[in-house]
């Protein structure tokens, strides 16, 4: 019969095969029990189509929105407006901003879409930023407003409306001005909801 060696004197290949079979156990843990997922969050997109026709019936002009930009990539996720006070002031100002990932693999990008009908619309959401040159976006001429940071933003002012789109002025992931060109080319008139 074998003698059983006693606690403390055990050899170093029984050592070796305790932790082997505490290895093994790690492993199997990890292949098969650990949870997996991306790095990158889930985009959280917001509604914007109901909100902005609601928007447009209360709005003193017609507001735009894009049309047609692939959903997987041009993702909605934040939405704010501001709509007339009305009142004895006589304020007819009305504001809508909408914040966009583009949501490429490997890449995510930021992009707003904002627009007024207050006086100096662009300078009321842009600041001083001076126009650097322009850009054409299908006939239409937008002016090309860069940063000194590097932030990029166009701009387009017609019958008392502006829409500045730029990239959020965030830190990191703008979006380029081709991005904002392809938004402005997608810019389409928004229908009011009617009321019952």
């Amino acid at each position: 019969m074998a003698q059983r060696q006693r606690r403390g004197q055990e050899t170093v290949r029984d050592m070796v095969l305790s932790l082997g079979v505490v290895m093994a156990g790690v492993v199997i843990f990890v292949i098969f029990v650990m949870p997996r997922g991306s790095d990158e969050r889930t985009v959280k997109v917001v509604e914007t189509t109901q909100a902005m026709a609601a928007f447009a019936r209360q709005s003193p002009y017609t507001p735009v929105t894009p049309a047609g930009l692939p959903a997987d990539v041009w993702k909605p996720t934040s939405l704010r407006v501001v709509v007339p006070v009305g009142g004895s002031s006589g304020d007819t100002t009305a504001e809508a901003t909408i914040g966009y990932v583009i949501d490429r693999p490997g890449h995510r990008a930021f992009a707003r879409l904002r627009q007024t009908n207050a006086p100096d619309g662009v300078q009321h959401l842009l600041g001083d930023r001076p126009t650097s040159g322009t850009v054409d976006v299908d006939g239409e001429t937008w002016q090309s407003r860069p940063d000194d940071d590097g932030h990029v933003a166009i701009t387009h002012t017609e019958q008392g409306v502006s829409i500045v789109l730029d990239d959020g002025d965030g830190k990191g992931g703008g979006a380029s001005q081709t991005d904002l060109i392809t938004l402005a080319r997608s810019l389409r008139p928004v229908q009011p909801t009617t009321t019952s």
